[in-house]
């Protein structure tokens, strides 16, 4: 403990040694707090994507396997949002890649005041984003979100004085009813998401 009162992390070792003739033990008493800080970092920097904060494909699939293994036992369900932004590309190409990271926080962020803190959104890379929608009792619609994270990209973004227009369209699967394994749930979204691109963009289907 601090001289203010704070409790500090320390590891503690004894080792026998003789004293005089006589059996005792050597007490080492370190401070590890820089140690504890610098590994909660690294497990930080393995679960995140760098660029937005945002938890990442590692931590996205980790978390998915915990609410299979969940809504199995519960009898529940949830949806799986997959999104993915239309025209990023052009905007690389056109202002390059400092522009189109700024793009990507900014639309992060634009995500995270609509999805708030009750569902889970990571960047599973690229221009690619996932949600997903856990369904308490009180009822959490997936499709709604969906709606809601659509209605959020229709505002232009203000990236460095410019006006960039980038839209959204999204895939949805819903555990258990459209597939109850990890890799066939994620399957599902995507091939959702495949088919909102092909109904024109800028909108979401559920998965067949």
């Amino acid at each position: 403990m601090t001289a203010t009162g704070a409790l500090v992390d320390i590891a503690l070792s004894a080792t026998p040694i003789l004293s005089s003739g006589a059996p005792r033990q050597l007490i080492e008493i370190r401070d590890i707090r820089v140690e504890k800080a610098a590994r909660e970092h690294m497990t930080y920097l393995a679960n995140h994507d760098a660029l937005t904060g945002l938890p990442n494909l590692r931590l996205f699939r980790s978390e998915l396997r915990k609410a299979i293994d969940i809504a199995a036992a519960s009898g529940d369900e949830f949806g799986l949002l997959w999104l993915d932004l239309d025209r990023f590309k052009s905007v690389n190409d056109t202002y390059g890649h400092a522009v189109g990271d700024v793009l990507l926080r900014s639309v992060a962020a634009r995500f995270r005041s609509v999805v708030g803190e009750r569902h889970l959104l990571a960047r599973v890379g690229g221009d690619e984003f996932v949600v997903l929608c856990r369904l308490e009792q009180n009822g959490a619609d997936p499709a709604a979100l969906a709606l809601r994270l659509l209605e959020a990209m229709v505002e232009p973004l203000s990236i460095k004085d410019k006006k960039l227009d980038v839209a959204l369209s999204i895939g949805l699967a819903v555990y258990p009813h459209d597939a109850d394994s990890l890799d066939a749930l994620v399957h599902k979204a995507d091939a959702a998401l495949y088919e909102a691109k092909k109904m024109g963009r800028g909108c979401w289907r559920r998965a067949a």
